[in-house]
């Protein structure tokens, strides 16, 4: 049953893949970047856990897979239902391009002081210390770079003009940064968005044997890149391919080893919620948004504490024997089944229906708000597979209030001026 449902889960993968191979555009797609994070960082951890499953079970694993299967082919299927006509209707909003380039310079302001602010408080951590506090928060308030990058990088490819090509390499120069400090998600998060202003902007995609090629490839380098962080740009730099290809080995290996996987902490989790019948029915998701919004530093640590349902789900798991590794995550599998059961899986369909409505909104639809929306929560998707649905709805309020200040602010006085290409559903 357990290879059963291993080759469902790589045959949903390769139907989706086939799906975006159809008509390209589609890899910038909900389906196709959500497959893809299944086929870079779940589908290796499948197979180091069917071959060093610890703590569990033929029974544990089957279930892990099955959720798995489940969550993905939910991805699809949401996003082939029909946009939402409301949402489609309050996003279509006409921007001055002058006020939205303003508001691209602020948040590139606000990126470049909390990027620093971040460093400096990361110096001060202990080595192998999970972050938490301040540093947490700075990182957080980072993240409006991206929209500010975005914002520019759209202006620059449709009016090449000093102002837009500048704004563009300030806000674009300390994510690069971040990639070379060997960061995945952000490196993710930034060819996403690079690829989708061009095909939004240009209607240019990449080729069809080049995103198979960086799909392959991906299932070594993001082990590879989690082990050497800066590293693995030393070596490229230095062209020293020799030395590149036995850190691949190595980490895939090490990988492959098992001794720390995600999808342990998820099929475990699953388990003890299945057994016992404690399903949190939303309390994880109320714990994340009290975490991530509540101030301890201002309101007391201990009133922030009593906000939140007492679910000690490590402690739990260390009753049978079993320690959360520091920096791992349950993963979205794991954690959306920890809420509701199968029924979990039902989140990540209204993900899809979601991101359906933002990508009609903005490439057919003519949409800069749109746009902004899609580019901003596709970071926040794809952590939903690899650390959890929590992060997801974390980061999807901050995103929306980020982009409706924005909006606001930029709003034009001219009723449903078409600023952007508006191109008809095929």
């Amino acid at each position: 049953m357990v290879e059963l449902a291993h080759y469902l889960l790589i045959g949903i993968c390769v139907f989706i893949v086939m799906w975006a191979m159809i008509k390209v555009e589609r890899v910038y797609q909900f389906p196709f970047f959500m497959a893809s994070m299944v086929i870079t960082f779940i589908l290796p951890q499948v197979s180091a856990l069917i071959n060093n499953p610890g703590l569990v079970t033929e029974s544990m694993l089957f279930q892990v897979l099955i959720m798995a299967c489940l969550c993905l082919s939910m991805c699809w299927f949401g996003y082939n239902r029909p946009p939402n006509r409301k949402l489609l209707s309050k996003l279509q909003i006409s921007l001055n391009n002058k006020k939205l380039l303003h508001s691209a310079i602020f948040l590139t302001a606000i990126g470049w002081i909390f990027g620093i602010l971040t460093r400096q408080a990361a110096i001060t951590l202990e080595q192998g210390t999970q972050w938490s506090g301040s540093v947490t928060i700075f990182l957080f308030f980072q993240q409006v770079i991206y929209i500010g990058f975005a914002i520019f990088l759209v202006h620059f490819l449709k009016k090449p003009s000093v102002i837009n090509i500048v704004g563009t390499i300030i806000a674009g120069f300390p994510i690069i940064q971040t990639i070379l400090a060997g960061r995945r998600q952000p490196t993710m998060t930034f060819l996403m968005i690079i690829g989708f202003c061009v095909w939004f902007m240009l209607r240019l995609a990449p080729p069809r044997w080049l995103v198979l090629i960086v799909l392959i490839a991906g299932i070594y380098i993001i082990p590879v890149v989690g082990q050497l962080r800066h590293g693995f740009w030393d070596l490229i730099f230095q062209q020293d391919w020799q030395n590149l290809k036995l850190s691949a080995e190595d980490s895939f290996d090490a990988l492959q080893s098992g001794t720390i996987l995600e999808l342990r902490n998820a099929a475990l989790v699953m388990h003890l919620a299945t057994s016992s019948g404690n399903y949190e029915y939303g309390a994880g998701y109320w714990n994340a948004l009290i975490f991530q919004y509540i101030p301890g530093q201002i309101i007391g640590y201990d009133f922030k504490d009593a906000l939140q349902f007492n679910l000690q789900r490590e402690s739990n798991l260390s009753q049978d024997g079993y320690a959360f590794p520091i920096g791992t995550t349950w993963t979205g599998i794991g954690d959306s089944y920890l809420q509701f059961g199968y029924f979990g899986c039902l989140i990540f369909a209204l993900m899809g229906v979601l991101f359906k409505t933002l990508w009609v909104s903005s490439i057919y639809q003519g949409s800069i708000v749109a746009a902004l929306l899609f580019m901003s929560l596709i970071s926040p998707a794809m952590v939903g597979i690899t650390h959890g649905t929590e992060r997801f709805f974390q980061e999807l309020i901050f995103q929306v209030i980020v982009i409706t200040l924005v909006t606001y602010y930029a709003r034009s006085s001219v009723k449903r001026q078409k600023n952007f290409k508006v191109h008809k559903i095929n």
